[in-house]
């Protein structure tokens, strides 16, 4: 994952990006349980949208 971003083997726990988002969320979500501007999409990472209809929801991979 980290050789995507950075192009070399990067030696750090693969947490570092969760935690990096959730204090993301907590700056700019109005309700960072509820996501409604980062959103997970399961199998591929993140993506910021601002879909109302994507609010405390799960987003799914492009096909």
């Amino acid at each position: 994952m980290y050789e995507n971003v950075w192009g070399y083997d990067y030696p750090a726990d693969p947490n570092n990006l969760t935690s990096f988002i959730r204090k993301l969320r907590k700056k700019i979500e109005p309700e960072p349980d509820r996501p409604r501007y980062i959103v997970t999409v399961r199998g591929v990472g993140y993506k910021y949208t601002e879909n109302e209809e994507m609010v405390g929801k799960t987003a799914t991979p492009p096909e």
